[in-house]
């Protein structure tokens, strides 16, 4: 019996440890709740602020920041190694799943202003179909930023827990799936074979559901590309139906392989992005309205809420400010990808320039 008592107390410790991740996201909600960016003083994911002005994926950054916060106080608290270990895990994948779920959020945005835009009769207002980014490819390398960003500080921690690292490669290669299903999108004009590999990754996401697969794979797409091609779209994964329903036997038994590892972290509905998505796509109720919190909002440091005002008037998008304009410890670039510098209030740091992204130091 004693045993037995032992065993339960350290399951519900670990279980207790995995909740932290909540405490560390809620701030983000609120502010994507609100609608993001502006008047107060945040920019939420996705938003045009994100886009256009935060350059260097300083909302990733801030979210990184945050969750190290978190965890440093959970360290002081957690007397286990092995416990805190189970803590960083479920940060992992709150992270994943927190990107995600704002992700299709927005997709869902842009499906309703388009549905609205064809029903008018407008001819104006028919001009431009309604889009997730000015521009879909300066859209698509803040996302790549983001991974980027929220990897590197994950990667940062897997040198005190090297078990951490097969949980990070598990949990973001959702993530570069979702980055490449949405890179064909915009690159590729009608709907092309290599989607398909993609959509064998996707369908493991949603559960091997093929009706969620085929909303999330259409919300994509309504991210990345004009909706003239969803109906060819969705005739071309209507036809992968009888070969994905092959596939679910064999994902239930990999993931069975599994299970004694993520036990702990499955307890948790938010930490699945399979639950996130049937919460989502589930019961003919694709998408349910989100009260907004009586929380306050996440606000942005006073220096980057300064600088991103300054951007704005800064005349052409990405020009280069003058020193007078940056504080001392900034370092604005047009954009991360193309300069070896990245803002900076204390974990970052001026780089060599790199092809690819600069590093990041948590």
């Amino acid at each position: 019996e004693l045993s037995d008592l032992t065993a339960l107390y350290g399951t519900d410790a670990i279980y207790a440890a995995q909740t932290v991740h909540s405490l560390a996201t809620d701030v983000f909600e609120d502010a994507v709740a609100d609608g993001g960016g502006g008047g107060g003083g945040y920019a939420a994911f996705f938003s045009r602020e994100w886009e256009e002005d935060l350059t260097n994926n300083e909302v990733a950054i801030h979210l990184a920041q945050t969750m190290k916060a978190y965890l440093a106080q959970a360290e002081l608290y957690l007397s286990s190694t092995f416990v805190y270990k189970k803590a960083a895990d479920a940060m992992v994948a709150a992270a994943v799943t927190f990107y995600v779920r704002v992700l299709l959020q927005r997709a869902e945005e842009v499906r309703r202003a388009r549905r609205k835009w064809k029903k008018s009769s407008s001819s104006s207002k028919r001009e431009v179909e309604p889009a997730a980014f000015t521009y879909a490819d300066q859209g698509l390398r803040r996302i790549e930023g983001d991974i980027h960003v929220l990897r590197s500080f994950f990667d940062s921690l897997v040198r005190e827990m090297p078990a951490l690292q097969r949980v990070v490669e598990r949990k973001f290669s959702a993530l570069t799936a979702i980055h490449e299903c949405l890179c064909i999108a915009v690159e590729s004009p009608g709907v092309p074979d290599s989607l398909l590999d993609f959509v064998i990754v996707l369908h493991r996401l949603t559960g091997c559901r093929f009706d969620f697969t085929k909303n999330f794979v259409s919300d994509l797409w309504h991210l990345a590309a004009p909706s003239a091609g969803q109906l060819d779209l969705l005739s071309v994964i209507e036809s992968t139906k009888d070969d994905l329903n092959r596939l679910n036997n064999n994902v239930a038994f990999e993931d069975d392989q599994l299970s004694h590892e993520l036990a702990e972290c499955e307890r948790i509905p938010t930490l699945r992005l399979d639950l996130v998505l049937t919460e989502l796509y589930g019961d003919n109720v694709k998408w349910k309205v989100k009260r907004k919190s009586s929380r306050s909002r996440l606000l942005l440091p006073s220096s980057m809420k300064a600088l991103l005002s300054t951007r704005r008037t800064a005349g052409k998008l990405g020009r280069e400010l003058p020193a007078s304009k940056v504080g001392p410890q900034q370092h604005v670039c047009k954009d991360a990808r193309r300069k070896g510098h990245t803002l900076t209030q204390s974990n970052l740091t001026k780089v060599e320039p790199d092809p690819g992204f600069p590093i990041i130091y948590f």
